[in-house]
């Protein structure tokens, strides 16, 4: 049973506090999940959360006009929903998967607070966001890029003209050799840039074969910078202090910021729906 838009607008005219206690709450669980995530033990997570909440701040805030509260029995099930996650959060492990999982059982347990079962249709694009970030893709290393990675750096330095010897996952160059482990397989790039890729195609409903090209994209510009980064490595192998910079250091956020600039310049390129270019 849809109920009627006239009888919609005046339960929200009814309630003119309901939605800013909600985005007062959601706004306390935001930082209450960095907080967390802050104090975690995968401190790389902190900027990835950041960005997801501010994109599904983003996605809800475009379609406020859209979102409407609904007279519903779904309110005790949100609150307790919202309840065991804040103490769940709040008593979880260092390395706790369940901080990745956090913000969308948030978001969940908001949507039933505002709109009920029947009203989550309408977040489907938050949850989306927040749904690609809750997956756990640590399982793409069980896929171990490691020999590819090493096969492309490879490449890379004899099309540059070195005298390059590989050995497995080893890299030997005249000067000294640097062994590829499946950590420098490049995923954490991929990972990275395909959420990236996600955000942009649900922020703009982005269809059919170009929403493909970008994901496809995302994943082939990781892999590649990675291994431009694996390259720079083996050369500088013989310098110890030069290759932790890079390695380890601030030098190796250069190569992500690397990524996304193909990542950028690859979205300038697509036509958008109307035939003209992104700017």
């Amino acid at each position: 049973m849809v109920a009627h838009p006239e009888a919609v607008m005046s339960l929200a005219q009814s309630q003119p506090g309901a939605k800013t206690w909600l985005v007062a709450i959601g706004m306390t669980q935001v930082l209450l999940h960095l907080l967390l995530v802050r104090r975690s033990q995968y401190p790389y997570l902190l900027p990835a959360s950041s960005i997801f909440w501010a994109a599904t701040a983003m996605q809800l805030y475009t379609q406020r006009h859209y979102l409407s509260l609904r007279d519903h029995r779904a309110t005790w099930g949100g609150l307790l929903l919202l309840a065991g996650v804040v103490y769940r959060g709040l008593h979880a492990f260092e390395s706790d998967y369940f901080l990745r999982l956090y913000p969308l059982l948030v978001l969940v347990s908001l949507s039933l607070l505002a709109s009920g079962v029947q009203g989550l249709a309408q977040y489907q694009g938050a949850l989306y966001l927040l749904g690609f970030f809750a997956l756990p893709w640590e399982l793409l290393y069980l896929l171990d890029f490691t020999t590819w990675t090493t096969q492309l750096s490879t490449m890379l330095l004899r099309l540059m003209g070195f005298a390059v010897h590989q050995q497995g996952f080893t890299i030997a160059l005249p000067g000294g050799a640097i062994e590829v482990y499946n950590g420098c397989s490049g995923v954490r790039s991929i990972t990275q840039l395909l959420g990236l890729a996600w955000i942009y195609v649900t922020l703009t409903a982005t269809q059919g074969q170009q929403k493909y090209l970008i994901l496809l994209g995302a994943i082939g510009i990781g892999f590649f910078a990675n291994g431009c980064r694996v390259a720079l490595l083996a050369i500088l192998s013989s310098q110890p202090d030069t290759l932790h910079y890079w390695h380890q250091g601030d030098g190796s956020l250069l190569f992500s910021l690397l990524a996304v600039l193909l990542l950028g310049l690859l979205l300038l390129s697509l036509p958008t729906r109307q035939g003209r270019y992104l700017s």
